[in-house]
């Protein structure tokens, strides 16, 4: 069975590069302009996030352990949300799980970029799904700052952050707070 690296800073480094020529192909369209960067830096989340939502649902419940590369991929989701293990501390792991899903999609933005570079309808398609791709390469890295103290009771934390807030010196505020997350327990990655 095909299992995928946990951690490759070759790929990291191929998809980042992919990321920002398909970002440089997209900057050179005519239609590029500060609303339209907005624009499209908006609505390439919200169909990442659309994406995200399919796909998680499909490895949480349809994707069986057995199917080729996807089966261990649902494997690992499944196995996160009993145990979570991503660390952010970890970029290499987190980036590497990123571009697993940023470099097919940046290498997609590049190809629709390269047809036509003239058409609004083009610019459009290849800026959203470039933009996917920058989403989905520090998606991993982002959800990971998420189960920062996932064994931490709300409660207690919450306390302390009200209790921290209510400090009168700003300095010292800043200086509980440092301590507050940097002692958070943070599950560390087997692999």
């Amino acid at each position: 069975m095909l299992k995928l690296p946990h951690s490759c800073k070759p790929l990291i480094v191929f998809a980042v590069g992919c990321v920002a020529y398909a970002l440089i192909l997209v900057i050179g369209s005519p239609h590029f302009s500060l609303l339209t960067a907005v624009l499209l830096f908006f609505l390439a989340g919200f169909f990442a996030d659309l994406f995200t939502a399919v796909f998680h649902f499909g490895f949480d419940y349809v994707f069986p352990y057995s199917a080729p590369i996807l089966g261990p991929i649902a494997r690992e989701f499944r196995e996160h949300h009993e145990h979570p293990t991503l660390d952010p501390s970890n970029y290499t792991e987190n980036l590497t799980k990123g571009a697993y899903a940023s470099l097919p999609l940046a290498i997609v933005g590049m190809a629709i970029g390269w047809r036509d570079n003239d058409s609004l309808g083009v610019f459009l398609a290849s800026g959203i799904i470039t933009g996917m791709s920058f989403w989905a390469l520090f998606f991993h890295q982002i959800h990971a700052y998420a189960h920062m103290g996932s064994h931490l009771h709300p409660e207690e934390f919450n306390a302390r952050v009200d209790e921290i807030a209510r400090l009168a010196d700003q300095r010292e505020q800043i200086r509980q707070f440092d301590q507050l997350f940097n002692t958070l327990p943070i599950l560390t990655c087997h692999g």
